[in-house]
């Protein structure tokens, strides 16, 4: 069994895979040893792939190191796709691990991968394997959060989909100005890309999409933890190559 540990802008994803399936799956803030004893039990996992969106996570790193084999996830491993982006290094492994599980399980079909989540990303793997990059944009909540925190005057508000068009109050206008503004933004990219590449197939993801995948105008495939099993993915890559 694979343990994956993704820390990400809000909050850590571990997750245990028994080869594709994940069979323990958590979300926390933080982790400390004591959480991941109890997380695994009595399993001493096979190896441990470590992905994380801050500069420095040595220290983080160092806690799974009593636990197995600790291999750290990046740009700058072999991968199973390609990457034509020119600053590879800045490149980070959610969006990789998107396009690494869209590549499994949609072999030689372009792809458009979305992420709802603290960001949204949008990106483009080819039908041949090739990571082409895309976009970053601010998250719903992080589109609220701005509003409050760039004018003198805008409440503080947390994310929700029910939402009122047009809005009738300073709140619902917020609310659907954030909710609205994501739909459109993310309909008129697979709108884009439709154009550009025959036979596009999209894949929603991401801890905001279940708000948005329904109302999304084009026929989609939503799929949970595409960020985990895409680590896992390229976690096994890799263990085959130090292998050979």
């Amino acid at each position: 069994m694979n343990l994956i540990v993704d820390i990400g802008n809000s909050f850590w994803k571990i997750a245990l895979f028994d080869q594709n399936k994940i069979v323990k799956r958590a979300e926390i803030p933080d982790a400390d040893k004591a959480f991941i004893q109890d997380f695994l039990e009595d399993i001493i996992p096979t190896a441990i792939g470590f992905s994380s969106v801050r500069d420095s996570f040595e220290s983080e790193k160092a806690l799974f190191n009593n636990f197995g084999p600790v291999y750290t996830i990046s740009a700058n491993d072999p991968l199973p796709v390609s990457l034509h982006y020119k600053t590879p290094l800045t490149l980070g492994t959610d969006r990789i691990s998107g396009a690494v599980f869209g590549k499994r399980k949609f072999p030689e079909t372009n792809l458009l991968i979305i992420t709802i989540g603290t960001c949204i990303t949008c990106d483009i793997l080819t039908d041949e394997g090739v990571f082409r990059g895309g976009t970053i944009s601010p998250g719903p909540q992080m589109r609220l959060s701005a509003m409050h925190e760039f004018t003198g005057k805008l409440p503080e508000l947390a994310f929700t989909d029910e939402v009122l068009l047009p809005g009738v109050s300073t709140d619902s206008c917020m609310h659907s100005g954030a909710w609205y503004g994501v739909l459109a933004e993310v309909e008129y990219y697979i709108a884009y890309y439709k154009q550009q590449y025959p036979n596009l197939h999209v894949i929603v993801s991401g801890g905001f999409a279940p708000s948005f995948e329904k109302k999304i105008k084009y026929p989609i495939f939503a799929q949970k933890d595409i960020v985990l099993k895409g680590l896992n993915e390229i976690l096994n890559y890799q263990l085959g190559h130090i292998e050979k």
